[in-house]
């Protein structure tokens, strides 16, 4: 995908800059981050300037503080400021590159401004910008305006307590409630058939049209929108902002609720190429044309759906008990209980990505919600490593965090899955998460919900969550005690407001995940709130609150408990304790109280009202009070048969407690018991029921009535959880046995049982372990963990790592089985080890692992995890080679057998795990063996063949190297080899040699792969051939002989290089040969030779080069007739051995022996007539073919005195063959009349 750059519209023009769709990688391993100057890497802090202020009142001024950073690139640095809620910048000032401090000394004291920091850089990273809302003593809000809560009419039975509760705690943080049930969303958004569309445009459009007709009734006080459950869905545009192309389409909407005069069309837009028809979108299918919000929203909007969440934490939490769990922890949130008490004011990032594209610092986001809302130093978060969200010490708290990496619908790669967040602790409430697929959250357990949806032990913070990072979010108001819904409408309606927002900014995609009306700073409610009416006006007393910088306290009243409610302190209390006078005896009236807190934040000070507690009464005219009514109530379910309350006794005038029960949510309150005066418990012997939900009060009993209920608690019937909660568990075989642990937890009522038995996974029942199944039986109220004992053999010889699991099923009692069902046992062997001079190593890092080692004959590795990428996370075992070499294993089926796993040879530069490297491996699936490679450190990994050959284990694999070119090998046997591919691939000389192997991390399971008949060649190539001779043996044949000096040969290539040519390829022999015959010469030729030894692999350098000349034809006839070949005595041409005086060269020429008198009739001399004249003749007669480089030539002359030779003056008659003889007749070409006096010979040449 080409990636485009934003632009800039001058240094100093405040403009947005918008960037071009990109790809987020989903398992993004390796990101290439942009540099700045020379030397340093950009990450994200540095697009952001840490904006903090100190304050002071006399006089007032907000004094801002930053710190520089890339100090000596800064070009400029303009400060912008404007009031809380206007929508334009007035420019501060210029100020001083240098500048880390502002001092604004044109403020007042009670008003919240904004401050915007504007940093031009000469660099890469051209811009940083900073936000920061600020004041002096802000003054507490006590009204937040309206909010609408849609509830999902599915959950309102099931759920009523919680959802009046949860109505109360809104109330209590100023709300006033409009609260609306309606129908569940009943159409599935991927279905796309026309049958449907106007269903699913009806319920959207029904809900909307209550949103907006409560808007339009009171628009200046309707604030935001709650939608509880699973409230229809809107999706709208044609976009995908992670990049990727099988994702584009309609995403979740939900600022269409927000909305309140945008045109919101269905017409146009025809978008179906996304792999999930979830996104498709067409006109009229109920899903909207938008890409873009046609209008700023009107109110906040956040959703808590909990839909679809069906296997984290487990499949047998249900959605509604995920609602209610969820209810439940923002309860406690907003009261500062149970988890919440004590919330660092910290944050947490992971940051996978960095910078992508030297551009995009997606987690500019946490850095300016840190700054703005937690502190500027680094002792106020944490920046942490990859995987260490869950992995966090338990006192680490963190009111905000931040993750992303390249992302599936179910995982952000570094930061976690939903399966992690399901299982683990996540120790912040406000969550924001960017990677590719799950900011389209509509999705079967999406990463995106999973922090809401919590984890099995219910000990998992989240409260809200959103995709951050196309665009940025802007969160600065909340460290001035604004809500998540308010900056989540401050980012959906950034179009040039906010800078630097990125790509995606205004999309429709942007929504929240979360009750939109929480805030970072809470504040308890006051303590033991009582109330009791006597003489006609009421009195209301609570203990001090434990808060720090507590400015007093707030007291309101209203005449229903739902509000609204009028404040009746024109100043704060400053000690705990109202009287109200003016009421009306016989009236009912709620009270209010609240804490009024000082909180001194990064950007000043504001007053933060805190949560309200609330008691109700009827005024009384009597002289005499009802008691006042007990407080904090505490339940306590030990058994189905024990379930325990403690209150606060707080009258003096009571007669005793009445304990009131309700049985279920829809079930009304009725008298369980009665107590006496002073007493301040009680046990409910139940029996409570599994899966039912007790609800308990307590009321004091006094002779002039009864006094306001407590709090109300809940007991849940809960079996519990069965686990096994230790995932992986390592023995020695010299154990007697592997004691796994079984826990309940979450719950203890009634007995319950579990099954545990041991299952084979590379370990065999009987020869390594001794098979179980147990039933264990915890008794009712009891979560004391227990234990499987199961027997280890201990083997007579050394073993390998092998492993068996230790399962869990068949819960009883209505216990549920938690998401530890397994534990992985491995069994290691002690006496065990890898045999020199191999040695192991983990490359990278993987999910666990066990030693490798040479045992059962053969070396064995046990891993669990692992991957190979731009990075290698394998377990290596290897020795060090030098230059060539050869690599051979039969790889054995592995155990157990898994798709994703890969196993093989390897050759590496070092022992980084991004070093460039050479492999073949064999995979768990049928894609067949490859080569690969990875040329460069850090680069990609390249897999060579790209087809499948179906290769798998078992089978044989060869790895070697001649030089630097690799080459890879397969076989069925180990005899007959194929050669998969090669490649060139640049090696240092002195090379990392060995065997990897890594397994599937999703299979949760050791993989156990062996290395069998391991064999190391370091003479690769075989020796050159020695001392080559060339011996001439006739005109036609070379005779070539030399030595093998080699003894891996298997075959020899004979070159040969003819006068004037180059050696080109003559013949190849089998080895161990050590002469050859070249029939192919021509006489008198001269030849040079070179050989060179070759195998499977490649061949040896050339040897020295033999050079022999051919025998000409005279040397050959000299040869058949014993004459010396040097031309000496009587083998000179000219010599007569014969003593006939026929020179040798004739009697050659002619076929004749040199020891042969006479030219035996092969030389004739005579005349012949023709047209009546006489000319002179000669006749001659050569072996056929002629004798090679022989020339005949007949000549004739006048005189013998002064002869003049010459062949031109003669004339062939005939030539005539005979079997090997021709015999040639040549005529003078004038008669013997016109030249009397004549003469003519043969004349031989060569």
């Amino acid at each position: 995908m080409r990636l485009c750059y934003p632009t800039r519209n001058g240094r100093n023009a405040v403009s947005w800059m918008r960037f071009s769709r990109r790809c987020l990688l989903p398992l993004l391993a390796g990101v290439l981050l942009g540099t700045v100057g020379r030397s340093h890497a950009a990450v994200c802090q540095d697009f952001v300037v840490d904006l903090g202020a100190t304050i002071s009142t006399n006089p007032p001024q907000i004094t801002l503080n930053w710190a520089l950073r890339l100090n000596a690139n800064i070009t400029s640095q303009t400060l912008y400021r404007r009031l809380k809620g206007a929508t334009s910048w007035t420019t501060v000032g210029a100020l001083e590159t240098n500048a880390t401090t502002y001092t604004d000394t044109n403020v007042s004291v009670g008003v919240e401004y904004e401050y915007w920091l504007y940093r031009v850089l000469n660099t890469a990273i051209y811009r940083a910008d900073g936000y920061l809302s600020a004041g002096i003593n802000v003054p507490f809000v006590e009204n937040r305006g309206k909010l609408i809560l849609v509830v999902d009419a599915s959950q309102t039975n099931a759920l009523a307590p919680e959802l009046a509760q949860l109505q109360r705690d809104l109330v209590g943080d100023g709300w006033t409630v409009i609260r609306h049930d309606v129908p569940r969303m009943s159409v599935d958004p991927a279905n796309t058939n026309a049958s449907v569309w106007t269903a699913r445009s009806n319920e959207l459009a029904y809900v909307k049209s209550l949103i907006v007709s409560n808007y339009n009734a009171d628009s200046a006080n309707v604030k935001a929108v709650y939608l509880f459950g699973r409230i229809p869905v809107p999706y709208a545009g044609s976009i995908n902002p992670d990049g990727h192309s099988d994702h584009l389409g309609a995403w979740g909407a939900d600022g269409f609720y927000g909305d309140m005069d945008g045109n919101w069309t269905d017409a146009s837009v025809t978008s179906t190429n996304g792999s999930d028809k979830r996104n498709w979108n067409v006109p009229g299918d109920g899903k909207f044309d938008p890409s873009s919000l046609p209008s700023n929203l009107e109110l906040a909007v956040g959703r808590v759906d909990l839909s679809n969440m069906t296997k984290f934490p487990t499949a047998a939490v249900t959605e509604t008990e995920l609602l209610r769990r969820y209810l439940r922890k923002a309860h406690d949130y907003r009261l500062g209980e149970g988890m919440y008490t004590n919330i660092a004011r910290r944050g947490m990032v992971r940051d996978g990505f960095g910078v992508l594209s030297g551009s995009e610092p997606f987690a500019a986001t946490a850095w300016g919600a840190i700054y703005s809302g937690l502190g500027r130093t680094s002792t106020v978060w944490d920046a942490i490593a990859s995987d260490g969200w869950f992995t966090r010490p338990n006192s680490n708290t963190y009111l905000f965090a931040y993750g992303n990496g390249g992302g599936s619908y179910e995982s952000a790669s570094g930061v976690g899955s939903s399966a992690d967040f399901g299982d683990k602790p996540s120790r912040a409430v406000f969550v924001g998460l960017f990677g590719s697929y799950f900011g389209d959250w509509d999705r079967a357990n999406d990463f995106l919900r999973a922090p809401l949806a919590g984890n099995a032990r219910n000990n998992s913070y989240g409260l809200t969550c959103f995709w951050s990072g196309r665009p940025s979010w802007f969160l600065h108001h909340m460290g001035m005690g604004e809500t998540i819904g308010y900056a989540a409408r401050l980012t959906q309606n950034n179009s040039s407001s906010y800078q630097y927002a990125g790509y995606g900014a205004h999309w429709v995609h942007i929504g929240l995940m979360g009750d939109p009306a929480l805030r970072f700073y809470t504040v308890q409610p006051p303590p033991d709130l009582t109330i009791a009416s006597s003489g006609g006006s009421v009195r209301l007393d609570w203990s001090a609150s434990t808060e720090t910088n507590v400015l007093g306290y707030h007291v309101f009243r209203a005449n229903s408990p739902s509000g609204p409610f009028t404040r009746l302190t024109a100043n704060e209390l400053v000690t705990p304790g109202y009287t109200d006078n003016s009421v009306i005896p016989g009236s009912n009236y709620t009270y209010m109280v609240r804490v009024l807190k000082l909180e001194t934040v990064p950007g000043g000070s504001f007053q933060n009202l805190g949560q309200g507690a609330f008691a109700s009464v009827t005024v009384s005219a009597s002289a005499t009070s009802v008691p006042r009514n007990p407080t904090r109530l505490r339940v306590a379910p030990l058994a189905s048969n024990q379930i325990t309350l403690q209150w606060q006794d707080n009258s003096d005038n009571e007669t005793g407690f009445r304990i009131e029960r309700r049985d279920g949510p829809g079930a009304d309150f009725v008298v369980l018991a009665t107590v006496g005066a002073n007493t301040t418990s009680f046990t409910d012997t139940g029996p409570l029921p599994n899966g039912t939900i007790y609800y308990y009060r307590v009321i004091a009993t006094g002779a002039a009535g009864d006094s306001m209920p407590s709090n109300e608690v809940y007991a849940d019937g809960a079996a519990g959880f069965l686990e096994l909660p230790t995932s992986i568990l390592h023995v020695d075989k010299s154990v007697t046995n592997a004691v796994i642990p079984v826990s309940r937890y979450g719950g203890a009522i009634g007995a319950v049982t579990v099954t545990c038995y041991s299952s084979n996974v590379s370990a065999y029942a009987g020869a390594h372990y001794t098979a179980v199944s147990n039933t264990l039986v915890f008794a009712d109220g009891d979560t004391t963990q227990q234990v499987v004992n199961v027997p280890i053999v201990n083997t007579g010889s050394p073993q390998l790592p092998r492993s068996f699991k230790l399962l869990a099923k068949t819960p009883t009692g209505g216990a549920t089985l938690g998401v530890g069902t397994n534990t992985l046992v491995l069994i290691e062997d002690a006496t065990a080890s890898l045999e020199a001079p191999w040695q192991r190593t983990i490359l990278g890092s993987v999910t666990d692992y066990g030693p490798a080692v040479s045992a059962e004959g053969v070396i064995g590795s046990s891993i669990y995890g692992g991957s190979i990428g731009t990075s290698d996370n394998l377990r290596y075992i290897y020795r060090t080679l030098t230059n060539d070499s050869v690599l051979t294993a039969q790889i054995e089926a592995p155990l157990p057998l898994q798709s994703n796993a890969r196993y093989g040879l390897m050759v590496r530069s070092n022992l980084v795990n991004t070093s460039p490297m050479v492999l073949i491996w064999l995979p768990g699936d049928n894609s067949g063996a490859k080569l690969g490679y990875r040329a460069t450190a850090s680069g990609s990994a390249s897999y060579l063949p790209s087809g499948s050959n179906n290769n798998k284990a078992p089978y044989w694999l060869r790895l070697a190297r001649v030089g630097n070119n690799f080459i890879g090998e397969t076989s069925s046997n180990g005899a007959d080899w194929v050669v998969l591919t090669n490649i060139t691939q640049t090696m240092p000389a002195i090379s990392y040699w060995g065997l990897f192997h890594y397994s599937d991390p999703n299979t949760k399971d050791f993989q156990l792969a062996t290395f069998r008949n391991i064999s190391i060649i370091t003479n690769v190539l075989p020796a050159s051939p020695a001392a080559p001779v060339a011996t001439p043996a006739a005109t036609n044949r070379i005779n070539l002989a030399w030595t093998d000096a080699a003894d891996n040969e298997d075959a020899f290539c004979i070159e040969r290089r003819p006068p004037g040519g180059a050696f080109v390829l003559l013949a190849t022999v089998a080895s161990n040969t050590t002469t050859y015959t070249d029939t192919a010469v021509a006489a008198g030729a001269t030849y040079e030779y070179r050989l060179c030894a070759s195998n499977h692999w490649g061949a040896s350098a050339y040897s020295a080069i033999a050079t022999a000349t051919a025998y000409t034809a005279y040397q050959q006839w000299c040869a058949d007739n014993a004459l010396p070949l040097d031309g000496s005595g009587n083998g000179a041409p000219t010599a007569s051995p014969a003593g006939d005086g026929i020179p040798n060269l004739m009697k050659c020429a002619l076929g004749l022996n040199a020891f042969t008198n006479g030219y035996q009739g092969r030389l004739l001399t005579g005349t012949t007539n023709l047209n009546g004249q006489s000319y002179l003749t000669l006749t001659y007669t050569r072996p056929e073919p002629a004798p090679p480089g022989f020339s005949y030539a007949v000549e004739v002359t006048n005189d013998l005195l002064v002869p003049d030779w010459t062949s031109a003056e003669t004339v062939e008659v005939s030539s005539t063959l005979n079997g090997s003889w021709r015999t040639i007749i040549v005529r003078d070409q004038y008669p013997v009349a016109d030249r009397p006096k004549r003469f003519i010979h043969l004349r031989v040449t060569q």
